[in-house]
């Protein structure tokens, strides 16, 4: 089926923070109220055309910043070879690596060294969520930053009022391809516009519940 396309109408409400009275949530409702779930290893197509096994970890994932990176070298430490494919490769090279200046996590093999791949006898997919799950946490704890706030986008403008007051406008939406730039719209296949991906039994300001309350407080 093919993507919807990324500008249709949709539905917005916006509200003061409660806790900030400098600062205004604008909130997608079209968005947070639809039943997009992950499918991966369900129908997920990957976003490298022959790689959907990867799903939407090929490429790594950046840091948000060193408190991020540091949160993920201490739950990778937790990891054992039996849970996590590449963990040799990660112990004696490191889970990192730079890319134009900025920091990710590294990539082998064609993708993130934390995606534990099919046929790993500790189980496929992310082994920083297998991890948490394990642990009776949420992934939120464990993953980079950017990897449990997928496919949920948070942005911030300052914005200047006819009054001349400021206020600090936080847009929660969707993290459409143009989230990841002008690359994104040469990704092979992308989750949020395909209606295979809306699925959910709950919508999606429900089942992300614990990421919202991160991102929002």
């Amino acid at each position: 089926m093919p993507e919807v396309p990324i500008d249709f109408p949709r539905e917005w409400v916006e509200f003061p923070d409660p806790g900030n009275a400098e600062q205004v949530f604008r909130c997608d409702l079209t968005w947070l109220c639809s039943r997009w779930s992950c499918i991966w290893g369900a129908g997920c197509q990957g976003i490298v055309a022959g790689r959907p096994d990867d799903g939407c970890c090929t490429h790594g994932a950046h840091y948000s910043d060193a408190d991020d990176e540091k949160r993920v070298r201490k739950a990778a430490k937790r990891l054992r070879a039996k849970t996590w494919q590449y963990h040799r490769t990660g112990t004696k090279d490191g889970l990192s690596e730079v890319d134009d200046d900025a920091r990710k996590t590294r990539t082998v093999d064609g993708a993130c060294i934390f995606l534990n791949r099919p046929g790993f006898p500790g189980g496929a997919g992310c082994a920083l969520r297998t991890l948490a799950l394990r642990e009776c946490r949420h992934p939120l704890e464990t993953k980079p930053d950017v990897c449990w706030q997928l496919p949920v986008r948070r942005s911030f403008d300052w914005v200047t009022r006819p009054d001349e007051t400021t206020v600090l406008v936080v847009t929660i939406g969707e993290y459409d391809r143009r989230g990841w730039g002008s690359g994104g719209h040469e990704l092979h296949w992308w989750c949020t516009g395909n209606t295979e991906a809306h699925v959910g039994r709950e919508p999606l300001f429900v089942s992300y519940r614990a990421e919202l309350t991160a991102l929002m407080g």
